[in-house]
């Protein structure tokens, strides 16, 4: 059971990056349709999504990667903290 919290762990730190990119790249639109960009459209909007159809943008602000950055983090750190204690 602990090898599994452990690739929880890993998979949810590299969705962390993946979102982190995500964000980057939004500044800067130039990167519009760059291959990279479009990759990470895939993988992280349909989680964005989720937030985003709770918290609508706030005078043109979208927070919804904020809110799922929190919740990465906190399911992260709940990982961290059952692999800490040796629960299983």
């Amino acid at each position: 059971m602990q090898s599994v919290l452990i690739f929880i762990y890993y998979f949810l730190t590299v969705y962390q990056l993946l979102l982190f990119g995500y964000v980057l790249l939004s500044w800067f639109p130039n990167f519009r349709g760059n291959p990279i960009h479009r990759f990470l459209i895939v993988m992280v909007e349909p989680y964005i999504s989720k937030f985003r159809r709770i918290i609508p943008p706030i005078a043109g602000m979208d927070f919804s990667p904020i809110i799922g950055f929190l919740l990465l983090r906190f399911a992260i750190t709940g990982i961290v903290n059952l692999i800490n204690a040796g629960a299983f």
